[in-house]
């Protein structure tokens, strides 16, 4: 996995012609070496992701200034889109950024980070979305681009991009009873090679198919038993 994502940095690389653009210069880029150096994980561009078109290509990167999504068309340079930090209220921390896709039309992303949905449109200020206790994920667009499904306690949501109002797909999510619209731990990791997309939009975004997992029959075996202290 390091060696591929070494690769597809260093092929960014390979694609700048000429002078960064201002908001890169200065920055620390990483060179060939530093990419395939022992220490590299977390210096290479992450979750990378063409638009629609095909024109243009999303990464994650921290040039020094924060974690932040680039853009970078072929033949050209990259640009700084969206700072984590944008994301943050004032006096709050940054949040994390845990994933993001495209909108449908390249206008712009949906992103899920500090376990919240961001609406981030290309040229525009970003907009929170959900801020509730519970962690959202497993976020996914609708076709259209106006609805976007996502898991919250072990259900399935859609939310209207534009109003923010939510609509509660399923019921009766449960640790390690009931899941919906996302993977168990053993499917992602040992039948699925790491996927955890647990739902899909129908081609007219009027339905949405889902994984349902019903793990009520299934044993919970501790894979460690803590020792008391006075043993």
């Amino acid at each position: 996995m390091n060696t591929l994502r070494s690769l597809a940095a260093a092929c960014l690389l390979a694609a700048l012609p000429g002078p960064l653009p201002a908001q890169t210069q200065g920055a620390d880029l990483p060179s060939v070496a530093d990419l395939f150096a022992p220490d590299a994980w977390g210096k290479s561009p992450d979750q990378l992701a063409w638009a629609p078109d095909g024109e243009s290509l999303g990464f994650l990167w921290d040039d020094g200034h924060g974690d932040a999504l680039w853009t970078l068309a072929p033949g050209g340079t990259p640009e700084r889109r969206l700072a984590l930090a944008d994301l943050a209220a004032a006096g709050e921390k940054a949040p994390s950024l845990d994933a993001y896709s495209w909108l449908p039309d390249g206008s712009g992303w949906l992103v899920t980070a500090g376990g919240d949905l961001y609406l981030a449109p290309l040229g525009s200020a970003a907009r929170r979305l959900t801020k509730t206790p519970a962690e959202e994920s497993e976020a996914a667009v609708s076709p259209k681009g106006d609805r976007a499904s996502f898991v919250r306690g072990h259900d399935l949501f859609a939310i209207d991009l534009k109003t923010g109002r939510e609509t509660r797909l399923t019921r009766g999510g449960r640790e390690n009873e009931t899941l919906n619209g996302e993977t168990d731990w053993v499917y992602w990791e040992e039948i699925w090679n790491r996927d955890a997309t647990g739902s899909w939009w129908a081609p007219d975004g009027r339905r949405i198919a889902y994984y349902h997992f019903d793990e009520r029959p299934v044993s919970v075996y501790p894979l460690i038993d803590d020792v008391p202290k006075n043993a």
